[in-house]
């Protein structure tokens, strides 16, 4: 497909893009939103809330912000409970120190 005459059809025609990608488009824009088909086009895709996303990035930044004491704090400040707090800095710092 010509991206061209793609591009032409979504200007003339926006009201005929499918759902939710129209929304997509108003979000990030048509040329994101090719390059995203291009990449996974065709596969089904299941989009899970940033928090799940970047929750690996949360929990290192919750070691490396522990201090002995504040698993309180760190599950605060982290949106985790208390208790997962304390199961991964332990499991994380055994695994830095073995």
């Amino acid at each position: 497909m010509n991206d061209n005459i793609l591009k032409q059809a979504a200007d003339a025609y926006p009201g005929l893009i499918l759902p939710p990608y129209d929304g997509l488009i108003e979000l990030v824009g048509y040329e994101s939103v090719c390059a995203f088909a291009d990449a996974f086009g065709g596969c089904n895709l299941y989009v899970p809330l940033k928090r799940y996303i970047f929750k690996d990035c949360l929990m290192q930044a919750a070691v490396n912000e522990f201090n002995g004491v504040n698993y309180t704090q760190l599950a605060r400040k982290y949106g985790f409970c208390e208790k997962h707090v304390r199961r991964v800095v332990r499991r994380r710092g055994a695994a830095q120190t073995g």
